[in-house]
């Protein structure tokens, strides 16, 4: 192997790495920001006393979430050669995934201030931190990461009662 060979390869993977970590930091920071967003934006709607269109929001923004998720393709995920980076596709699928968890929490909360939903919440003012806490370790369970034994304790005081 020559030494520009083995230059060519030292210089196309710290390409690669830095793409990866670039990619990676890029869209799971992006889509922290979309959190924080749409976070802002219901607890905006629902302290000026806009149940419902705190509702349709959420819902509003789910078909956007949907929509967009939709419109990545691999192209968007891979290096000049054509080879899909890890670490960008991991950060894509995690921040997508952890955008879900919030809309989730978000549906679950407006639906049970209008009253359609009961959650046993230790304090209802906390029932939308809860309900993100609980989505985001049944997403950890669903990845392997917990034991069943600690996401049932943890999740247990938010089973829902449907009706009244």
């Amino acid at each position: 192997m020559s030494f520009r060979a083995i230059r060519a390869w030292v210089v196309r993977s710290l390409r690669d790495l830095g793409l990866n970590i670039a990619g990676f930091l890029l869209t799971f920071v992006g889509a922290g920001v979309l959190i924080a967003l749409f976070r802002s934006a219901l607890e905006k709607l629902l302290a000026w006393g806009g149940i419902w269109p705190a509702f349709v929001f959420v819902l509003v923004s789910a078909a956007m979430w949907a929509m967009l998720f939709g419109l990545v393709r691999r192209k968007h995920l891979q290096n000049p050669e054509g080879k899909v980076l890890p670490l960008s596709a991991a950060g894509f699928l995690l921040g997508a995934a952890l955008v879900w968890v919030y809309i989730f929490a978000a549906v679950s909360y407006t639906l049970s201030r209008l009253g359609t939903v009961e959650y046993a919440a230790q304090r209802p003012e906390d029932l939308l931190y809860q309900l993100t806490d609980a989505y985001a370790w049944s997403l950890n369970e669903a990845l392997g990461g917990v034991s069943q034994t600690i996401q049932t304790n943890f999740c247990s005081e938010l089973l829902p009662r449907f009706g009244r």
